[in-house]
């Protein structure tokens, strides 16, 4: 549903500024190109548009879509009719920092309120901002769970890079009292080759 939704408004968007069907669009990845860009793009050429791409990949570094949107993004600029951005992190500092007149589409971001992205989901308030959001109530979650499962121990394993998983953990640990759970975080860096070290912590306090 939501896709339908997001094509209809790019459609409107550009419906007065495409040429002959050309999309020319700014693609702001955080971990290289996903299923859900690949399906973005299936999408709008099934609706008969053609499409004319740009890519950057942050390949999880912050640092590295910090220093591109500092000395590259504003040689993209005129050549962009709207950027999507994949991601908290990216998505948050493109907006940010990025400067940009085109609309901006974000997506599998896990809160764009938190994020300040949009004022709330059912009415952002600006039409130059748009997206989806991957979230599932972290309650709604430790409650199902709970109904199969008998636990009171959360091992949280996370890459500090990306903002959603920040995010994820302070909404567990907001509701760990309620639901009587001890929260342990294991802050884990992706390039790292130590994941038997992570698992012998856990082991260890568990």
């Amino acid at each position: 549903m939501w896709q339908t939704l997001i094509l209809l408004w790019i459609i409107s968007c550009f419906s007065t500024r495409t040429v002959a069907n050309e999309l020319r669009i700014g693609m702001f990845l955080w971990r290289g190109e996903t299923p859900a860009e690949q399906g973005f793009k299936d999408k709008l050429q099934e609706y008969g548009y053609r499409l004319s791409l740009k890519k950057f990949n942050a390949k999880q570094n912050r640092q590295a879509i910090s220093f591109f949107i500092r000395s590259e993004l504003s040689q993209w600029s005129h050549q962009l009719d709207y950027v999507y951005t994949y991601g908290t992190t990216v998505s948050t500092l493109i907006k940010e920092f990025g400067n940009l007149p085109q609309p901006q589409l974000f997506a599998v971001v896990t809160d764009p309120v938190q994020a300040q992205l949009v004022a709330n989901l059912d009415q952002p308030q600006t039409l130059n901002i748009i997206g989806s959001t991957n979230q599932v109530s972290t309650q709604l979650q430790i409650s199902q769970a709970k109904q199969i499962l008998s636990f009171n121990k959360i091992a949280f394993l996370y890459n500090p890079r990306e903002n959603n998983s920040e995010h994820l953990l302070e909404r567990l640990r907001h509701i760990q009292s309620k639901f009587n759970l001890e929260v342990f975080s294991y802050r884990i860096n992706p390039e790292s080759n130590n994941f038997k070290q992570y698992l012998f912590r856990l082991y260890m306090d568990s």
